[in-house]
C-alpha cells in the first residue's frame, strides 16, 4: 500500500511540478504569458518579422538578448534551489516525501504571486503608479464595486517592446494590483479603458465561479 501511495504521489507531484515550472517560465519573461503561449505555436522569427513590418515590434536586439539572459538567470536562481529541495525530500522523508513536496510547491506558487510584481517584473519593465485623475478614480471605483478591490494600479512601459496594448491582474489579497500598458492608455478613452477592466474582472469572477462549482460538486 505504501509503495502504491509513493508511486501515485510521485506521478502527481511530477505533473504538478512541471505545470508550476512552465507557468513560472512564462511569467518571468516580459509580456503577457497567455500571448507568449500562443506565440510558441508559430515560427518566432517569422512572427517578429511580421510584427516589425506592421510597426508592432519595437524591441531592439540588445533588449531582446537582455530579456533572454535575465529570464534564464532568474529562472535558474529560483528553480534550482526549489528542485534541489524537492529531490532531497526523497532521502530525508522516505515514502511520503511527495506530501511535503506538494505543500512546498503550493507555498512556492503563492509566494511567487506576491514577489513577481514586486521583484521580478521590475527587472524587465518600469512600473509607475497611475496618475491621479478621472481614469484612476473610475477604475478603482469599478474595482471596488465588483469586489475585486485592487490595492493599486500600475502602468508598465510595454511600448518599449511593442505597440500592442494589454491589461492584466497580478498578485492576490492585499498584494493584488492592476497593470495597464502605457500603449493601452494612449490608444483608448477613459470609457473604453473602463470597459477593458470590466472584461478582465469578468474573467476573474468566472474563474472563481468555476472553482466554487467544482468544489460544490
Amino acid at each position: 500500500m505504501a509503495y502504491i501511495a509513493n508511486k501515485l504521489g510521485t506521478i502527481f507531484l511530477t505533473l504538478f511540478g512541471v505545470a508550476s515550472l512552465v507557468f513560472f517560465l512564462f511569467t518571468v519573461l516580459p509580456g503577457d504569458p497567455a500571448q507568449m503561449m500562443l506565440d510558441q505555436n508559430e515560427d518566432s522569427d517569422q512572427l517578429e518579422v511580421i510584427k516589425a513590418k506592421f510597426g508592432f515590434n519595437r524591441s531592439s536586439v540588445g533588449l531582446w538578448v537582455g530579456d533572454k539572459l535575465k529570464g534564464a538567470l532568474v529562472g535558474f536562481a529560483i528553480m534550482f534551489p526549489l528542485l534541489w529541495v524537492l529531490m532531497s525530500l526523497v532521502g530525508w522523508l522516505g515514502t511520503y516525501w511527495w506530501v511535503y513536496g506538494f505543500g512546498i510547491l503550493l507555498v512556492f506558487q503563492l509566494v511567487m504571486m506576491v514577489l513577481y510584481p514586486m521583484v521580478i517584473m521590475p527587472l524587465f519593465n518600469k512600473l509607475s503608479p497611475l496618475e491621479e485623475g478621472e481614469l484612476k478614480d473610475r477604475l478603482m471605483a469599478l474595482s471596488d464595486r465588483s469586489g475585486f478591490k485592487a490595492q493599486t494600479i500600475q502602468v508598465i512601459d510595454g511600448s518599449k517592446r511593442s505597440s500592442h496594448s494589454n491589461a492584466y491582474f497580478t498578485g492576490f489579497g492585499k498584494f493584488r494590483l492592476i497593470v495597464l500598458y502605457d500603449t493601452l492608455i494612449d490608444q483608448l478613452s477613459v470609457e473604453e479603458l473602463e470597459a477593458v477592466l470590466a472584461h478582465e474582472i469578468g474573467h476573474y469572477k468566472n474563474c472563481l465561479l468555476y472553482t466554487s462549482d467544482a468544489a460544490d460538486e
